[in-house]
């Protein structure tokens, strides 16, 4: 595995040789550094790196000719962000401070002459940072992967479940037309007529039930033919009139009235 590079640049060689003696005694065994005497030799350094190498750390200068360490700064953060950046310096104003803050997400500021200490344990604190946010980034996207392998499964659960619910719901229904379906059988062998009208209330409900109630049709087209149900108990006199729509006398009139409640309790049960 490559180790990560730390990009240190001053355009003073002797500071650059400081840096180096320095980070070479106490860290050479975790980094790879690179040496730049100007920013544009940095930024030169940094798109040479081959990709997927990590460069957790860049320690600047701020006061170089051609560009200064604000704009070098400011420039790797947008190519990487998660870099920590550190200003090594003696000349720099609080504006400039300021806009490598709010610009280039300045991880720390230190002022020469430095004390080796204090600069490497920045450097120590400052690569622990990098590769910390740099774990949770990667448990973040497992986690997303996780999540969204989660979401998947359920889909295809939720759409399992509702086609059994489905083919459920068509087998009970089938039963339930079958049982009913005898029923009706079993009246109509005894009169046509009956049959006839079981059919149109049927037709018709359905009818009704498509316009009205769409998620209902197959519920209020059972309830039409159970509505009949009440007639196995009609004389075969009053069914005749009851379905020919002849004037029933009063008594008839009670009769009917207790097929419609008998029909009533059945399509309830």
């Amino acid at each position: 595995m490559t180790k990560p590079i730390i990009i240190c640049v001053d355009d003073e060689k002797i500071i650059l040789t400081s840096l180096k003696n320095e980070i070479h005694d106490t860290l050479k065994s975790k980094f790879y550094v690179e040496f730049a005497e100007s920013a544009e030799e940095a930024l030169e350094i940094i798109e040479e790196i081959q990709e997927g190498v990590d460069i957790p750390i860049i320690i600047s200068d701020y006061q170089m000719p051609g560009m200064k360490g604000d704009e070098l700064l400011i420039r790797t953060f947008k190519k990487l962000p998660n870099s920590r950046r550190i200003l090594l310096t003696g000349q720099v104003t609080k504006d400039g401070i300021i806009n490598i803050i709010n610009n280039a997400n300045l991880y720390s500021y230190i002022a020469k002459p430095w004390e080796k200490e204090n600069l490497m344990l920045t450097i120590t604190e400052a690569f622990k940072s990098y590769y910390k946010d740099k774990q949770i980034n990667v448990q973040k996207i497992e986690l997303e992967k996780l999540n969204n392998q989660l979401e998947d499964l359920v889909k295809e659960r939720t759409a399992k479940l509702k086609e059994s619910e489905t083919k459920i719901k068509t087998l009970l229904n089938k039963t339930i037309n079958g049982v009913i379906q005898s029923f009706v059988n079993l009246i109509s062998n005894a009169d046509e007529e009956f049959k006839s009208k079981t059919s149109r209330l049927e037709e018709l409900a359905k009818i009704i039930a498509t316009e009205y109630y769409p998620d209902q049709v197959w519920e209020i087209g059972t309830a039409a033919i159970l509505s009949q149900l009440g007639c196995l108990n009609l004389e075969s006199r009053i069914l005749k009139k009851y379905l020919n729509g002849d004037t029933l006398e009063e008594e008839e009139v009670n009769v009917v009235k207790l097929h419609i409640l008998q029909s009533a309790e059945v399509i309830n049960n």
